[in-house]
């Protein structure tokens, strides 16, 4: 059996490996050395969503799915 994304799940995937790509790689390895992240960091991740990805979008989250959850 081979599953794939759907749409909307390969556009998360595009999302959340551009931020990572932006946001997270060039500062891994002072977030290691630090043994921390930066709180305007832990900021970013909740204004996207991300924090609360899968809470119902009624309740303020933004209602992924397990499989999209996993992509992120």
């Amino acid at each position: 059996m081979e599953l794939q994304l759907d749409g909307r799940q390969r556009e998360l995937q595009s999302e959340f490996r551009a931020f990572a790509g932006e946001q997270i790689a060039p500062q891994a390895g002072e977030f290691d050395r630090m043994e921390a992240m930066p709180r305007r960091f832990l900021d970013d991740l909740g204004t996207r969503g991300f924090l609360a990805s899968q809470v119902p979008h009624e309740y303020g989250g933004r209602g992924l799915d397990a499989i999209a959850y996993g992509l992120l």
